[in-house]
């Protein structure tokens, strides 16, 4: 099978996955953004205070319009 690609590095860094992502981007590498994603409640608990990554993604971004009937019909 052919990839896309010769090689492919991962790194785990402890650094705030939005800020690592748009720095990744504006220095041409073309990252990755794993959602780690709660199977049994998509998007966690993102309304209230919860502070998951996957709760972050969905406040900080407009992911939460994928789930989010109301805005999604606006």
């Amino acid at each position: 099978m052919k990839t896309p690609y010769p090689s492919t590095n991962v790194i785990v860094l402890n650094e705030d996955c939005f800020v690592l992502y748009e720095r990744l981007i504006s220095e041409r590498y073309q990252p990755l953004l794993l959602n780690m994603a709660n199977v049994t409640n998509p998007g966690g608990r993102y309304r209230t205070d919860d502070g998951a990554q996957e709760e972050n993604l969905f406040r900080r971004s407009d992911y939460y319009q994928s789930l989010d009937e109301q805005v999604a019909d606006d």
